[in-house]
């Protein structure tokens, strides 16, 4: 009995053994690949996917420049034959013919009232008056803005002015006679844009601008709207003849000079209108070169503008089309030219490095200019500079200048200890799966204002059909990019 006993309770010990896999090195092996594959998933998940943008080749594209100007026009400005309370029959910026009425003048303020108790219950509105009215509604819905208070109150005015308009106009002869006889209607001697506002450049020319009315704070208007009470010889509207007007804004030196003899240049305005204007030179009342553009329509757009915002269409460049959000900063050390060698074995560019006595060469990543032309100075300073990585030596590296057997330098031109350095833009290369600094120099920018012209004419710096960064913000040089 004890012998089977024991007989069973190793086979019970064997059994468990055989069920026991083995652990042997190629377990451990599939279980790190394991291991590593579920880490690598669990990044490539919370990691923020890196988008890239493809360079293309060189385009011709144009470029922009945005000014600040001032829009000058024919205003005749006409003041109050009398005092009284206001009220607007006309829509500010609306065409009248000449003998419209603009506004009414009358010394109780109640002429609303009047109009209101007269005509109560009556349909006394014509049909075009009611469509006058219900386009006057409809347009303001486009120009009311819940962020500008503002906006209610002009809208508020532009309807009551076409109910009055309308309301003035159907009337018979009696009850206009009854109107009239408690206030005085202001009636227009000439055709044109009403507009009631006054802001001090109704009679201003181009020579009687300065710097200042282009980078100061905006003049106070003076408005009038109805309710308002004004004084006998008080401003109370002006008349913008045509649609014919002027943009004066100021010039810098290169511009004067890049713009001498043209005959018209092209503006894009807010909106995207673009238009080309006769364009000559002045001189304001401070010396400030002013450009002067003449433009003989769409004055309408800009009635209510005075200063105003726009791009100014140059020329054309021709280079690469990159993202504004692409470009970032690196600091970079600037030596002269002739510092730069090549040594080694395989010709590697790099300088010449003094320490403790003993000149040895070191290979380094030189960016610079590939001719003496200064076309690239917004990323050359000087056609003889020399860009080296800020990450190849340290500041105060002593560095030697290699002898020519041209004209040799004195000793004291052979040396120079690095310590200047200079901040240049470029953009981020990731053609080998890892972030690559390459510089760039700006050209222009795009007339799609997310978008810059970079020269394609920079050593080490981008080519056709490269892979760069789109947010470089979100990367590091050198960082290993996961699409």
């Amino acid at each position: 009995m004890e012998e089977d006993e024991r007989l069973k309770e190793q086979n019970k010990i064997i059994g468990n053994a055989r069920l026991r896999p083995p652990i042997t090195f190629m377990t451990v092996v599939f279980a790190l690949i394991l291991v590593y594959l579920v880490v690598q998933t669990i990044l490539l998940a919370t990691r923020d996917r890196i988008q890239a943008y493809e360079v293309g080749t060189p385009v011709s594209d144009n470029v922009s420049g945005s000014y600040t100007g001032i829009v000058l026009r024919e205003e005749h400005v006409s003041v109050a034959p009398e005092g009284g309370y206001v009220s607007c029959f006309s829509v500010n910026g609306e065409r009248l013919s000449s003998g419209s009425t603009v506004c009414t003048l009358d010394e109780t303020g109640l002429l609303e009232t009047a109009l209101r108790s007269m005509y109560f219950g009556e349909q006394m509105l014509s049909e075009d008056s009611k469509v006058r009215i219900r386009d006057t509604v409809r347009d303001s819905m486009y120009g009311y803005s819940r962020l500008d208070f503002g906006t209610a109150e002009d809208i508020g005015t532009a309807i009551r002015a076409a109910v009055f308009n309308g309301l003035i106009k159907d009337a018979d002869s009696t009850a206009k006679t009854a109107l009239y006889s408690s206030c005085t209607p202001v009636v227009t001697d000439e055709s044109g844009f009403v507009l009631f506002s006054l802001d001090g450049y109704e009679y201003t020319v181009p020579s009687g601008l300065s710097l200042s009315d282009f980078t100061g704070e905006k003049p106070a208007a003076e408005t009038v709207n109805t309710g308002d009470q004004v004084l006998a010889g008080q401003f109370l509207y002006k008349i913008v003849p045509g649609n014919q007007f002027s943009l004066v804004f100021p010039l810098s030196e290169q511009e004067a000079v890049r713009f001498s003899g043209r005959k018209t240049l092209t503006v894009r305005l807010d909106g995207g209108l673009e238009i080309t204007g006769k364009f000559s030179e002045a001189t304001g009342q401070d010396g400030t070169a002013l450009g002067v553009l003449y433009f003989q329509k769409y004055g309408a757009n800009l009635l209510n503008a005075r200063r105003v915002s726009f791009f100014l269409l140059d020329t054309s460049v021709t280079g690469y089309k990159i993202p504004e959000s692409a470009i970032v900063k690196k600091s970079f050390f600037t030596v002269d030219r002739s510092f730069i060698t090549e040594g080694g074995g395989s010709g590697a560019r790099g300088v010449l490095i003094e320490e403790d006595g003993k000149v040895t060469f070191r290979e380094v990543t030189v960016y610079m200019s590939d001719s003496d032309s200064d076309s690239t100075n917004d990323f050359i300073i000087g056609s003889n500079t020399a860009y080296i990585a800020g990450d190849c030596l340290e500041a105060g590296t002593v560095l030697v200048a290699p002898e020519t057997g041209d004209s040799p330098l004195e000793t004291t031109e052979r040396k120079t200890a690095l310590g200047v350095q200079a901040v240049i833009e470029g953009v981020y290369q990731i053609n080998s799966g890892y972030c690559v600094f390459r510089p760039v120099a700006r050209l222009s920018s795009s007339l799609e204002t997310s978008y810059v012209i970079v020269s394609p004419g920079i050593r080490n710096g981008i080519s056709d059909f490269d892979r760069i960064v789109l947010n470089a913000e979100n990367v590091s040089e050198y960082e290993l990019i996961y699409q």
